[in-house]
């Protein structure tokens, strides 16, 4: 019975919504039909237009809209009074923030009675299409916070209607059309955060009606136009880093309905305007060259609340503040004004006042308060009361180093010789203060204008995940809305390594639209301009990635002083408006002779027993190893001649090995070709080159002038050749030589590239995406990307010793000719570990009386054997990441990880490092000892892996690692191309070369990755043949 009596209330319930449906407007259906195209050309993968009328649900149904954003705004608005009140056409349309990735539409000219389009805060390109001219009762256009380029049309005077028009943080450019002074109805007017060009067209004079002119971060030219004078409704003028410069017109200051004025970070603008306004609310006149006395009018005028007039030379007394009925916020900071303030600062209430850098007069009676910033505001610069103003202060001690977590609480981080405390940085500031720790402390100056906030947030944090090599260190971050200085006082006079932390965390790359917001601002380090128009987002090459800024500073008086400064650029509007200004997450600050730079020693306990069983140990190894290295000694004698008589027996002239096909079974190579480097004679050297297989074998001569031609090496080695992962038979590779330019006086380079036999011509090198490799024996490498030279590890005057050549001296074997002068200019050296394999200093001392100038990158493990022999040093922690510039203006970013830990003392990792090609074709990856974290290697790639794959092996001790582990590396990291390192492939002689055994082969390797990674390939350097890798979607 129940289901009759619901089928019948189905019934009566449809018969009512189709008689509503007949009786009520509806939107016209061509506008309907409309609406699809629109959110088509949009980016709106799905719309439902057939749900609800959306002029009854007066928003346009998008399906699986994003529910992440609290400020979305879906709104249509339709005017339903025609066709006696029964079609209605679309007003106003409003799809702000909503993800929006496609083109603007110039479908909406078919909603022939729209008034107003709001499209702000979405991710669109394009520009304003000409077919919205055709829209008669258009009234308002609003595109702010859009990837919108290109020039201004001149077709925009067409607007006849216009009032508002907002295209602020686009990306226009060139200059203004003079069309543009045809839309005399215009109110508003916001072109600010863009790149336009020029001076302000004459004709602009003819805005009569404008009400709000926003030109602010652009970069015009010329001077304030006299003619905003005759803009006699204008009330706001914003004009931050717009690029146009001074005098101030006396006309524009005799405008009468002003209530916000703002010009910042310009010139020219050298004496006080005098203000016809009575109304005006806030005044900025920052950082434009103002000097003279304030004039006393300025505090009488009875509604303003904000007063800006910060680093200019202002001089002379201020005695009248209190007279300002609404004042509350003014800033001074920067300026040259004096006298006894006392009574007019410090005896009223009035909130949020900076007089930071002044030279005022204070008793010693005079007690700080909160609302008011007296950093360095008093005329005694060099004494430590006059900079805080907090009474008598005297060192009782003087530091060596200062670590900050800016915004966040105490964190401990382990680094190189311990655990560093970063001290928290969370009290709360105002627009206006400075307080200080023991030894540090902070200046904030400003707020942020235009928010949504009665009370603004200095501290800001990320709920977001943070890759793993990004500590807790970067959850939080200090901002300011003008200026944030950063000091640390009592400490040690010399020369300090100054490191700053920064991560974009308030620009999400998960809001689309927050990926156009560029947070822009100046560093100062003692005074002095560091980092200008910084760009933690461009820098770090997105969000969410620390980048971290070194520098060498000098302390002279006790004092080191960190100042960041916002110079009016950037957008501020996204994610919402009020939003800007400079920011940071760490300092660091360490003396150059504190290596250890306050960290606290980790304890290790020590264990005796352990201790004297070792010791026993090596005894009885040293005894063995005796006879073991005679041994040894003996065989490789033998080898070495054996290798010398069958390659000699092939020696042979120029004239007569060119082209020439060899039998394979004649050469006895079938299954192991190499390279034999014979003496071609007197004046060359000659390279027989051999390719294994089924396939012919194919000789080629060729000059090789890898060895020095002053010390020509004339006995015979054999190399073996590169072997991709093919191992079947019938597979026949090759390597195909050229000759690179002569790159020294003694030295020419011979280029190969690796392809199949069936490829045609030999692939270019110098591409910017590619990856050449010269290997230079042990763990010595020469790189090069996008022209950008990096040595690494080098070893190349004379042995590897370790500085006890009876238990370990190790040789070259086909480089043993290559001189320090043989090498080429480079750019960058780059250090993985301490140890003398890889820290040479018999190679490093003369290396930097060559170029004391080069940039080194090196863990900080080697900060004391590099700091006495460089000036460039960056130390890179695991985690840490640096950007090198290369000569094509392109950038090559060397990250650090963690590799092995060494000792004595066992104390942190040492340094692997990834390297990515400026445009991130291709990456590299290296750790000469195959030890890595690969728990921390999860969420990285790299295209090339150059690690070791045979093991090297003491007893009871690995000393290198290889086979699975390598295969497990690879297969962590993805690799197409893995290069075997032969960093025990040396002529070593001494105790401990005679007890290293190897274990595992090259061939063992291929086998076990094959099973892997079966498409990944295997090759095999050759020392001193550049081996150029293209990115993996080349045909290489």
């Amino acid at each position: 019975m129940m289901w009759i009596v619901f089928f019948f209330f189905i019934i009566i319930t449809s018969f009512f919504a189709t008689l509503t449906t007949s009786t009520s407007p509806a939107l016209h259906p061509d506008e309907l039909h409309a609406l699809g195209e629109i959110a088509t050309t949009l980016g709106i993968k799905r719309v439902n237009l057939s749900y609800k009328d959306p002029c009854v649900s007066q928003s346009l149904m998008i399906i699986k809209q994003v529910d992440w954003n609290p400020v979305l705004n879906n709104t249509i608005a339709c005017d339903c009074s025609f066709n006696n009140n029964m079609t209605c056409h679309i007003t106003e349309l409003s799809l702000v923030n909503l993800t929006l990735v496609g083109k603007v539409p110039p479908e909406l000219a078919k909603l022939r009675h729209l008034r107003s389009i709001d499209l702000s805060a979405n991710y669109l390109t394009g520009t304003i299409p000409p077919e919205w001219v055709s829209m008669p009762y258009l009234t308002f256009i609003w595109l702010c916070g859009n990837r919108l380029s290109g020039n201004l049309p001149t077709w925009w005077q067409n607007f006849k209607n216009l009032k508002f028009l907002g295209i602020e943080g686009n990306q226009f450019s060139g200059t203004i059309p003079d069309e543009l002074g045809n839309l005399t109805k215009l109110v508003k007017l916001d072109l600010a955060s863009n790149q336009f060009t020029g001076s302000l067209p004459i004709t602009l004079a003819r805005l009569v009606n404008l009400e709000q002119l926003w030109i602010s971060d652009n970069k015009f030219s010329g001077t304030i136009p006299a003619y905003i004078g005759k803009w006699s409704r204008l009330r706001k003028l914003f004009l931050h880093a717009s690029g146009l410069k001074g005098p101030f017109p006396d006309a524009v200051a005799c405008l009468e309905n002003l209530i916000d004025l703002r010009i910042s970070d310009t010139t020219g603008i050298n004496s006080f305007p005098i203000l016809s306004s009575k109304v005006i609310e806030t005044l900025i006149l920052r950082n434009v060259g103002l000097s003279g006395p304030i004039p006393s009018y300025i505090w009488n005028l009875p509604n303003l609340t904000r007063l800006d007039l910060s680093f200019n030379k202002l001089t002379g007394e201020i005695q009248d503040i209190q007279k300002a009925p609404k004042l509350k916020y003014t800033y001074l900071t920067g300026n040259m004004l004096s006298g006894n303030v006392e009574s007019a600062f410090l005896i009223n209430n009035k909130p949020n006042i900076d007089l930071s850098y002044n030279n005022f007069s204070w008793s010693s009676s005079c007690q700080e308060k909160s609302n008011i910033n007296t950093y360095r505001s008093s005329i005694l610069k060099n004494n430590l009361t006059g900079l805080l103003r907090a009474g008598p202060v005297n060192c009782k001690t003087y530091q060596r180093s200062v670590h900050i977590n800016c915004g966040g609480e105490d964190l401990k981080i382990t680094n190189s010789f311990g655990k560093i405390t970063y001290q928290a940085d969370n009290s709360k500031t105002n627009a206006a203060t400075n307080h200080h720790q023991q030894n540090w402390g902070i200046s904030n100056t400003g707020d942020f204008t235009d928010d949504a906030y009665v009370d603004d947030t200095f501290i800001i944090s990320t709920s977001l995940r943070l890759s793993k090599d990004s500590p807790y260190l970067y959850k939080t971050a200090r901002r300011s809305a003008l200026s944030l200085v950063y000091y640390a006082f009592c400490l040690e006079n010399g020369a300090y390594n100054v490191k700053l932390h920064f991560m974009e965390i308030q620009f999400s790359e998960k809001e689309v639209y927050s990926r156009i917001g560029r947070r822009i601002f100046d560093v100062y380090v003692q005074g002095k301009l560091f980092l200008r128009d910084f760009n933690i987002k461009e820098e770090a090459n997105g969000t969410l990635k620390p980048v971290v800024k070194e520098l060498k500073a000098n302390v002279t008086d006790h004092l080191l002083e960190i100042r960041l400064y916002w110079a009016g650029k950037g957008t501020a509007l996204i994610p919402n408006r009020g939003n800007y200004g400079p920011l940071i997450s760490a300092i660091s600050l360490c003396h150059s002779l504190e290596p250890q730079c306050g960290a606290e020693k980790i304890k290790h306990h020590i264990s005796f027993p352990l201790i004297l069983g070792a010791t026993g140990v090596l005894v009885t190894i040293t005894l063995l190893a005796v006879g073991i290295y005679a041994r040894r000694r003996c065989l490789k004698d033998k080898k070495k001649r054996e290798t010398h008589e069958d390659c000699l027996s092939y020696r042979t002239h120029s004239s007569t090995l060119n082209q020439r096909k060899l039998d394979a079974s004649s050469l006895g190579l079938m299954n192991n070709p190499r390279i034999c480097i014979l003496s071609g004679g007197k004046t060359k050297a000659m390279a027989m080159v051999v390719s294994g297989g089924k396939m012919p074998l194919h000789a080629n001569a060729l000059p090789l002038s890898i060895i020095n031609t002053k010390t020509r090496v004339r006995s015979v080695s054999t190399v073996p050749l590169f072997s991709p992962a093919s191992h079947s038979p019938s597979s026949s590779l090759s390597i195909r030589f050229k000759l690179s330019p002569r790159v020294s006086r003694s030295l020419s380079v011979v280029s190969s590239v690796l392809s199949e036999d069936r490829a045609t011509g030999v692939s270019g090198s110098g591409g910017t995406d590619a990856f050449k490799l010269t290997y230079l024996e042990g763990n010595s490498w020469l790189w090069e990307t996008s022209g950008l030279r990096i040595l690494v590890d080098p070893i190349l005057v004379g042995n590897l010793d370790f500085g006890i050549p009876w238990l370990y001296d190790a040789a070259k074997r086909f480089l043993n000719g290559f001189k320090l002068d043989d090498l080429p200019e480079v750019d960058c050296l780059l250090i993985t570990q301490s140890l003398d394999d890889h820290c040479h200093l018999n190679t490093l001392r003369p290396l930097s009386k060559k170029s004391p100038d080069v940039k080194v990158i090196a863990t900080p493990n080697a900060k004391p054997l590099l700091d006495p022999l460089f000036r460039n040093i960056t130390y890179l922690e695991p985690g840490e990441s640096y950007e090198l510039n290369a000569r094509n203006g392109s950038k090559v970013r060397v990250k650090a990880t963690a590799g092995p830990v060494l000792g004595p003392p066992w104390q942190r990792p040492e340094n692997g490092y990834l390297l990515a090609s400026p445009e991130d074709q291709i990456s590299l990856y290296y750790e000469p000892h195959c030890v890595c974290n690969m728990e921390l290697l999860k969420n990285e790639r790299a295209d090339i892996v150059i690690t070791p794959v045979i093991k090297q092996l003491l007893p009871q001790f690995t000393l290198v690692s290889g086979q699975e582990d390598a295969v497990q590396l690879a297969k962590i990291l993805k690799a197409k191309f893995i290069v075997p390192m032969q960093n025990g492939d040396l002529d070593a002689k001494g105790i401990l070369a005679s007890i290293i055994k190897k274990e595992g082969t090259i061939e063992s390797f291929k086998d076990l990755l094959s099973r892997e990674l079966p498409k990944a390939q295997v090759l095999e350097p050759i020392a001193g043949v550049p081996l150029e890798i293209l990115p993996p979607t080349s045909d290489v």
